[in-house]
């Protein structure tokens, strides 16, 4: 056994339940998907291996690739599958997104447990170094892991030159893709002109080798480290946050006792939790000024609104602030609503409607947006709150009010204010 495939068998083991299910290789035909595809195809079962190539068909080389790996696959009998997309969109995320997309939806078509991709360590070093210039946090810093989802990398611990040798040694074509050698990607930019001279400092060092053994236990190190940050995180947030499919919710007072980094942590959580894109740490760190400021109101980069009402700050994507209000359904004496996991019952069949606030609601004499704003529920849960209508009395029950006939038997969502639990029977 090759001491490259030796090596590859050692970093399996913690993961040895992926071998179980069928795999999913993501083949581009270059040297380190062609070095994981020719590696497994030694220590795995073929009746296990799946192979996956996809094309953006912006290079004229891109049907040469295709054709390459269909070729290989087949040689070796592994199935093959080619995706061939359109970008109306050219930037490194989109096509990124666009290839993600590709693979995922096969692997659950196919039924494999798991998508295996080639990423080395200069892949890590490449991803590490584009993010301390971008203001990345430790969780960015920490690089890519081994292991997310379906997402499996097992070449991580693997420098660039262990894979050509490999290659080298046991003869293996490979193509090389053109793209890779311009410098208008940032990739690209740090891979030509940053990698060589870290490398060339390395071999006054103990040589590049040990440069990069070392630099694989440092990603070990941090990768625990943002793993333990992460833990505090998700405590801060099950302990702290209101979540609703509406908004994330945060006690104002809870907030201004936090330290800096806690703060950092639980805005972390709640925007990853939103699935929004986390901004950098020096813009983290500006947004929790704007908030310990008291700004009213404001967005972070287009995506979430952050905004201050009765003594709590309120997390909302774009998506939460145009969703339709809760549904209302009724069944002769029976009201119910899913999103608000409400049950009323009426002692008599009323001609009412449920449903919420609309501008001039009256509740009696007073404008309903008043009394709700006196029992102080805070104003992004106002279009939410819960009210029977008379076509022609108006507002004859509300969720903080007690009326006779109408027995609310159950109101599961989280409001900042605690409605009156009427049941009575």
């Amino acid at each position: 056994m090759h001491v490259f495939e030796k090596k590859l068998a050692q970093a399996l083991l913690p993961y040895r339940s992926l071998l179980d299910t069928p795999i999913l290789i993501a083949v581009s035909g270059g040297v380190d998907s062609m070095a994981l595809m020719h590696a497994l195809g030694k220590m795995v079962p073929l009746a296990r291996l799946r192979g996956a190539h996809f094309q953006h068909g912006l290079r004229r080389s891109a049907e040469r690739d295709a054709l390459f790996v269909l070729q290989e696959c087949r040689r070796r009998g592994i199935p093959i599958i080619i995706g061939r997309h359109r970008p109306q969109k050219f930037t490194e995320e989109a096509l990124r997104d666009a290839r993600h997309g590709f693979l995922e939806s096969e692997q659950r078509r196919l039924g494999c447990g798991s998508i295996w991709t080639a990423h080395h360590l200069q892949d890590q070093l490449e991803t590490f170094l584009m993010r301390v210039v971008r203001g990345s946090g430790l969780k960015g810093l920490a690089g890519i892991p081994v292991r997310r989802g379906v997402w499996f990398r097992p070449l991580l611990a693997f420098s660039k030159a262990e894979i050509r040798d490999y290659l080298k040694d046991q003869s293996v074509a490979f193509v090389e893709d053109e793209t890779n050698a311009s410098l208008l990607y940032t990739r690209n930019l740090i891979r030509h002109t940053v990698l060589p001279q870290l490398e060339a400092v390395a071999n006054l060092h103990g040589g590049e080798a040990a440069f990069y053994r070392r630099l694989n236990g440092m990603f070990v190190e941090l990768q625990g480290i943002a793993s333990e940050q992460q833990i505090e995180s998700d405590t801060l947030f099950s302990q702290l946050v209101t979540e609703s499919a509406y908004f994330c919710r945060v006690p104002s007072a809870v907030w201004s006792t936090l330290s800096l980094r806690n703060k950092s942590l639980l805005s972390r959580s709640i925007l990853e939790n939103l699935q929004v894109v986390v901004p950098s740490r020096l813009r983290l760190e500006e947004l929790i000024g704007a908030i310990d400021a008291c700004q009213a109101r404001f967005h972070v980069e287009g995506e979430v609104e952050i905004s201050r009402s009765s003594g709590f700050l309120y997390f909302q994507t774009k998506e939460q602030l145009g969703r339709p209000g809760p549904r209302f359904f009724q069944n002769a004496r029976k009201i119910e609503s899913p999103e608000l996991e409400l049950e009323l019952e009426l002692d008599e069949l009323l001609a009412v409607t449920a449903r919420t606030l609309r501008p001039g609601d009256r509740f009696g004499r007073t404008k309903l947006k008043k009394t709700l704003h006196a029992l102080g529920i805070p104003r992004p849960e106002r279009r939410l709150w819960p009210l029977l209508v008379d076509e022609k009395r108006g507002v004859i029950w509300h969720a903080a009010q007690t009326s006779p006939g109408v027995r609310l038997r159950r109101l599961g969502f989280p409001f900042a204010v605690g409605a009156a639990r009427q049941d009575t029977a």
